[in-house]
């Protein structure tokens, strides 16, 4: 009863602010909405009996977006009015169809309820309020996500350094709802130096900083002010430490990803950005010789099937023979898989083709594969195909952006990257990286430049203005 009560407290704390500038301005209450989704621990919810899913702050905050966006009536709601609705109408459908005939029915049924709220409702309330915007409104909204994007994930990776240097995180303090199988009870092997901060798991953790960190030297460099600047490099060296803390060889590699896009793609103040962060690393390097080592035994034992890394790293391909070797008992199977959530509840026991070693194959760290296996051929394809138009067309954005919007559509189209590379190698079970991804998702299918022909005449038009300001200036009339 006293954590029920808590967890009462805690959220009606945490949604306060997202309902007062909800009031004030819609646009501020989603950019609230949003930071709250991505800072907020994974872990604070109230838990209902039977086959009722679990009610958590992430859950009553989309709830609190539904409202508020059904009270718009200038954001229309139609099927047709959500940005690219048909790769993303084929995930929802093949989705509803592996649930029906799922070998689990009610970890299914749960599980697609928790998808529909934390990704596909999210989406729609975000994307189509964003469509339904002017240029000006829409270029004003990206700015203040962004802004929240990086403020949330500092405060995260703040509070990372802080489990890590002292060993606390009063998220913990909480009870998980994020349980494993009865069989694998006090079985499981814990990292003690690994740090979660507010999310679910520490991998997770590392690849929302390696998505984010570009958007946040985007934001620095447009910064006019010394204190904000300084304030925002000791963010970005919160988040790149929180990265190292997590331990997470996949991330690190996600990082490195987002920084080759950055340094190839975004302008040069950026690259002397990255230049100087390189030359810090390097300083560490030589200061602290502990950490190359740490790196060098992670990366060596990375190939190496004697090791736990290695075994690790062979696992993750061992999921795409086994999801392909189980689909193919029958044609319902191969087409639409076992229904979502299956992977956590039946049993896939079996060998290892590479070690033959025998395993249980309950943890499934490989989204693509998990797609796979829950959703058949038909479903992985929609999922894929949706992923694809969003990678795409995020890349459009970056290509097509004007030059003072290009350094944040270049961060966005390296966030979705890393995303679709994490999925290689891990499930995807946090609330907050599902939140990052469809902001980012509705940020650039929208794209910098303008959709309509009103959009363009208002854009001509706030040219015109600036062009007749200069002129003035250059010009002054005489008094």
């Amino acid at each position: 009863m006293r954590i029920v009560v808590i967890n009462v407290v805690l959220m009606m704390i945490l949604i306060a602010p997202v309902l007062s500038l909800y009031a004030k301005d819609y646009r501020k209450g989603m950019a609230a909405a949003v930071f709250i989704l991505l800072a907020a621990p994974y872990n604070i919810y109230l838990e209902f009996p039977g086959a009722m899913p679990n009610l958590t702050i992430h859950r009553l905050i989309i709830v609190l977006m539904v409202f508020f966006w059904l009270r718009k009536s200038w954001i229309p709601k139609s099927p047709t009015s959500v940005p690219f609705y048909i790769p993303f109408t084929g995930v929802i459908i093949t989705a509803i169809i592996s649930v029906s005939i799922s070998l689990v029915k009610v970890p299914s049924v749960k599980s697609l309820f928790s998808i529909l709220m934390e990704e596909w409702v999210f989406y729609i309330v975000v994307a189509t309020s964003m469509a339904a915007m002017s240029y000006q409104d829409r270029r004003e909204q990206v700015r203040m996500f962004i802004i929240s994007i990086v403020g949330a994930l500092s405060i995260v990776a703040v509070l990372g350094m802080i489990e890590r240097w002292t060993g606390f995180n009063p998220s913990q303090l909480l009870p998980t709802h994020a349980k494993l199988p009865d069989f694998l009870a006090g079985n499981v092997k814990t990292y003690k130096n690994r740090i979660v901060a507010t999310y679910p798991h520490a991998i997770l953790l590392g690849y929302t900083f390696a998505m984010v960190w570009p958007l946040l030297l985007a934001l620095q460099v447009r910064q006019v002010s010394p204190k904000k600047r300084l304030l925002l490099w000791f963010c970005f060296f919160a988040m790149g430490s929180s990265l190292y803390f997590t331990e997470s060889r996949g991330a690190w590699m996600g990082s490195m990803i987002a920084g080759v896009i950055a340094f190839a793609a975004m302008t040069g103040p950026i690259r002397k950005r990255l230049m100087i962060a390189g030359a810090l690393m390097a300083l560490v390097f030589v200061v602290r010789p502990q950490i190359t080592q740490t790196v060098q035994h992670l990366v060596q034992s990375t190939f190496n099937l004697n090791t736990l890394k290695g075994r690790s790293y062979n696992y993750r391909i061992e999921l795409w023979n086994k999801a392909y070797e189980e689909i193919q008992v029958n044609l319902k199977r191969y087409l639409f898989g076992y229904g979502d959530d299956s992977h956590s509840y039946a049993d896939w026991s079996g060998y290892e083709e590479a070690t033959g070693r025998f395993s249980t194959f309950w943890s499934w760290d490989n989204e693509y594969a998990v797609m796979l296996l829950e959703r058949g051929t038909v479903g992985f394809l929609a999922f894929v195909l949706f992923f694809l138009v969003l990678w795409v067309r995020t890349l459009q954005s970056a290509l097509r952006a004007p030059p003072e919007e290009k350094n944040f559509y270049v961060g966005l189209w390296a966030a979705v990257t890393v995303y679709l590379f994490m999925m290689t190698n891990v499930k995807v079970f946090s609330p907050q990286l599902k939140a990052l991804l469809y902001t980012t998702a509705a940020m650039s299918l929208l794209g910098p430049a303008p959709s309509s022909e009103e959009d363009r005449e208002e854009l001509m038009s706030e040219e015109r203005v600036r062009e007749i300001s200069r002129e003035l200036r250059q010009h002054p009339m005489p008094a």
